[in-house]
């Protein structure tokens, strides 16, 4: 907290370059700015070199910059020091990019997930309800977040989906199969006789749209620029 205070006068500094054609955003100390080339130049020139004096030191070999195809080649000729990608890249938990990208990014995430239900899968042959609670309050955390603030990713996530219907819940409940009927009394949540264990498939848009609807404040003073919120 005491860092990011730290960081109000080059925050402040950097509006120089907000305009229409650029944006900027802080999360702590994650710098992030979107617009026309030619204004993301200014502003990450200004970055580098005021942000030594405030302790805030950019490293361009882990900057990324996303760009349109057709930007492609300009981009790498104004940004020679960073990574330029004309297809996505991780940003905040989510990603930025096409939607051939998007796809990737969501299966490296679901091979990493997969993983770890893979081990509360083994957990639960013998301590069925550490293993419910490293799900329910962990692990399912990571693609509720992932769904919250990357839209479209419903049918992405059919394989994470299978993997918890036939491999955890089994396990964990202590039969072979578990049926369509009681998949769904499942995710129901516990106050209702469910297992709280969601269906991501089938909440995912839904749990975008809720995100979109509770931070719209937030993203129109991010979009204005406005300093107060």
């Amino acid at each position: 907290g005491m860092y990011a205070d730290g960081l109000m006068p080059l925050i402040e500094g950097l509006k120089s370059h907000v305009s229409k054609d650029l944006k900027q955003i802080f999360y702590a100390d994650d710098a992030a700015s979107a617009g026309k080339l030619e204004s993301i130049k200014g502003w990450w020139t200004s970055l580098q070199n005021d942000g030594p004096i405030y302790g805030y030191h950019p490293k361009p070999s882990k900057t990324w910059l996303i760009v349109k195809p057709e930007f492609y080649s300009v981009a790498t000729e104004l940004f020679p020091d960073i990574n330029v990608t004309q297809e996505s890249h991780r940003y905040l938990g989510s990603y930025i990019g096409s939607e051939n990208g998007k796809a990737e990014f969501v299966k490296n995430e679901i091979k990493e997930w997969t993983k770890d239900v893979t081990g509360l899968t083994e957990i639960a042959s013998s301590e069925p309800q550490l293993a419910y609670a490293g799900f329910v309050y962990g692990a399912s955390k990571r693609w509720n977040f992932l769904a919250r603030t990357t839209p479209g990713v419903s049918e992405l996530l059919n394989r994470l989906e299978y993997h918890i219907k036939d491999v955890f819940i089994p396990v964990l409940i202590g039969k072979l199969h578990v049926s369509e009927q009681l998949r769904k009394i499942f995710a129901l949540p516990a106050r209702m006789g469910g297992l709280s264990i969601a269906n991501i498939c089938q909440t995912a848009e839904l749990e975008y749209g809720n995100s979109i609807l509770a931070t719209e404040d937030l993203t129109n003073a991010i979009y204005d620029q406005e300093s107060l919120y």
